[in-house]
């Protein structure tokens, strides 16, 4: 007689789940593929009190991550169970952290192998805690196993104080990620023997604490360090991360060319190691959409977004951090994807859906909530700008500015006046001022933000030409100082035209500004020189739309690179003394992040704020 042994093993486990008080106290020493399958098909089945009762077992969770390939139905059984108010991530932390200071008073001096094993512990369930957004709970599970690691070996303890780095960057503690940077530099001058270590996760970790302090030319260097660094046998995660940093200090640095290159490169890496459906394809899906932004490609930029919060929202169905800042990334696509049309019911949907988990996750003054106020604040203004109601109108507008002041008071107490960041939130307070009629409080923001970012970034980036058109339309619309706003204008386009090419999508509407302020001036030459420019402009545009992306088929594809080549070819491009810039010929017929214009309501011409 012949049996089916799958359908044998699958009523085994039915039996299991189905007299799971009986079998529960001897479930957590079955093999790990067999735990994971019973607590699978109790998932199936919904019993989410009985898993919530054995998911804070860390023995029992321990066995659950040691299956790789169920990685995803593990986050959404965690989800889930934080959903129905289980505090996995405080439990298990703390679980962690009680287990090591029971083990160091009972048995001080452990076995190296019993020593490993609970480092490799603690690194899982940190990893873990890391990639499902729970960082302080990844912090409290790091921090004794650095000490434990310590008295393991060097290479250990370098390995816990690097994890610790990530978690610090994450969290925005950024002192605390410098200090820890330095203990890991000391630790790697000290050792002796030297240790023999890639240095490429430390270095992107440098990079991503440089990025986030606007340290750009710093930030540049470690990613060209740890790029050099990168080796085929290294973790694919570690090659991801890397590449995800290095996209993102390549299009602030406009290296345009080979910021395509890295992303592409990514996302190739990711479906073959982790499948379409993982959070590392996601998170390279979301720095997609961040490039094909800053490409002037925001229709195409809006659709990966929406992938990537598929995925995501897939795994976590509920308040998840990673899921709100995708829902933040995608409000402001959309809010600059219908800038011109004024349809910003979509794009508060995303941001009501951000703030709303955000707020149930993190302190009130948390850094990490200061962006998501700001785009609800962008989304509010132009909102209040079309309200026929001025009462509404008016509370829409003051619940804009108290948004745009919190956010800039918690960026400033992070990173002090002179960052970019610092900057945008001016030049945000400077757009909302003139839309509320206070024009000398909108000057001074607006001038404090192009000083701040033309220091740190220099005369002729984007950011300035944003700032700079921001305040030609207030001396072209409201203040009427035409020689100013006149001076303004050329410089945008002259910025607008070097970066992007002559159809780049910035372009119209400061063309339309010259227009208005020559008409008012009533130098009609200089009216009939720029309508043609601008119909040449609109003829460029059609031109030169981008298809539609299928983002059901990024990264399939795209021609995989050899790892070493990919580096060699990034190193030398990065490294010559002329830099290739991008062309917007490949650019769609639509909004752009970088230097997209609309109408605003009151009939002045003004870019969506950043």
């Amino acid at each position: 007689m012949a049996y089916n042994c799958r359908s044998l093993y699958h009523s085994t486990i039915n039996v299991i789940v189905h007299n799971y008080a009986a079998f529960q106290p001897i479930v957590s020493l079955y093999p790990p593929p067999i735990v994971f399958d019973v607590y699978d098909e109790m998932f199936k089945e919904g019993r989410i009190c009985q898993m919530g009762f054995a998911l804070v077992d860390l023995q029992l969770f321990n066995k659950l991550l040691e299956i790789s390939s169920g990685r995803c139905s593990l986050h959404l059984w965690f989800q889930t169970l934080v959903d129905h108010g289980v505090h996995l991530p405080t439990n298990l932390s703390r679980s962690y952290r009680i287990k090591l200071a029971e083990i160091a008073d009972k048995n001080p001096r452990l076995t190296d192998t019993a020593s490993r094993k609970l480092v490799r512990s603690g690194f899982m369930l940190a990893d873990f805690l890391l990639e499902a957004g729970w960082f302080e709970a990844a912090q409290y599970v790091l921090q004794p196993c650095a000490t434990l690691a310590q008295s393991l070996s060097p290479r250990a303890h370098l390995d816990c104080i690097v994890r610790l780095i990530g978690v610090f960057i994450a969290n925005c503690r950024y002192n605390e990620a410098e200090q820890t940077i330095d203990l890991a530099d000391e630790l790697l001058r000290s050792a002796d023997p030297p240790l023999v270590y890639n240095l490429a996760r430390l270095t992107i970790e440098k990079c991503a604490l440089s990025y986030a302090r606007s340290l750009y030319d710093r930030a540049f260097t470690h990613c060209q360090t740890a790029m050099s660094c990168l080796t085929s046998d290294l973790n694919p995660r570690v090659v991801i991360d890397v590449f995800r940093m290095a996209l993102r200090v390549c299009i602030v640095k406009r290296f345009f060319p080979q910021a395509e290159m890295i992303i592409k490169q990514a996302l190739i890496i990711a479906l073959n190691a982790f499948g379409p459906n993982h959070p590392k394809f996601a998170d390279c899906l979301v720095d997609y959409g961040f490039y094909l932004l800053n490409m002037d490609n925001v229709t195409n930029s809006s659709v990966v977004y929406g992938n990537a919060l598929r995925i995501r929202s897939a795994m976590f169905p509920g308040a998840n951090f990673h899921v709100a800042k995708i829902h933040e990334d995608l409000a402001y696509c959309i809010y600059v994807r219908n800038y011109s049309s004024g349809h910003f019911t979509e794009a508060l949907e995303h941001s009501n859906a951000s703030i709303g988990a955000l707020t149930k996750l993190l302190p009130s003054d948390h850094l990490l909530l200061s962006s998501s106020k700001r785009v609800r604040a962008l989304i509010l203004e132009e909102i209040a700008i079309d309200e026929d109601n001025d009462e509404r109108g008016s509370l829409l507008l003051n619940e804009a500015l108290s948004l745009h002041l919190a956010s800039l008071d918690l960026s400033r107490k992070a990173f002090g006046e002179l960052n970019v960041q610092t900057a945008k939130h001016y030049g945000n307070l400077g757009r909302l001022y003139q839309s509320m009629k206070q024009f000398v409080d909108a000057e001074k923001m607006h001038l404090k933000a192009i000083q701040i970012k033309e220091q740190l970034l220099g005369n002729e980036d984007y950011e300035v030409a944003l700032s700079v058109g921001h305040l030609a339309s207030l001396y072209n619309y409201d203040l009427r100082e035409y020689d100013k706003a006149e001076e303004l204008y050329l410089k945008s386009i002259a910025i607008g035209t070097k970066l992007f090419g002559p159809s780049y999508s910035g372009l119209e509407y400061d063309y339309r500004g010259l227009i208005r302020m020559y008409r008012s001036a009533g130098n009609v030459t200089r009216v009939l020189e720029y309508h043609n420019i601008l119909m040449n402009w609109y003829g460029l545009r059609e031109r030169h739309q981008s298809p539609s992306i299928d983002a059901n088929v990024v990264g399939r594809q795209d021609v995989a690179l050899e790892l070493d080549e990919c580096v060699h070819i990034f190193l030398c491009s990065t490294r010559s003394d002329e830099v290739e810039t991008v062309s917007s010929s490949s650019s769609e017929s639509g909004d752009s992040e970088a230097s997209v214009i609309a109408m605003g309501g009151s009939g002045q011409s003004a870019c969506p704020s950043r």
